[in-house]
């Protein structure tokens, strides 16, 4: 998240609380993807990769990192995963 711009932070967080309050998966998913349409020009490697492929490749990466984190997870003394993971709670 560090990584966005202050207003773009700030975008995505009202979207994300916004698909909260949404019920429908499909008007969630809209939302969220019309916000990263936004959002991920502030990255030149999503505008060279393409935005799909972009995001595609993040989300296997993190998801790597969090399932790596799981199994060694008795090690951890409150990392960056932790505290997203208590976010999500």
């Amino acid at each position: 998240m560090d990584d966005f711009s202050r207003l773009n932070q700030n975008r995505l967080m009202r979207t994300l609380d916004s698909c909260d309050s949404i019920s429908n998966e499909k008007e969630k998913r809209f939302l969220l993807n019309s916000t990263l349409n936004i959002i991920l020009w502030d990255f030149e490697d999503a505008i060279s990769m393409g935005f799909h492929n972009f995001l595609k490749t993040k989300f296997i990466e993190r998801h790597e990192a969090i399932l790596y984190h799981e199994a060694n997870r008795k090690d951890c003394t409150g990392c960056r995963i932790c505290e997203i993971g208590a976010m999500a709670i």
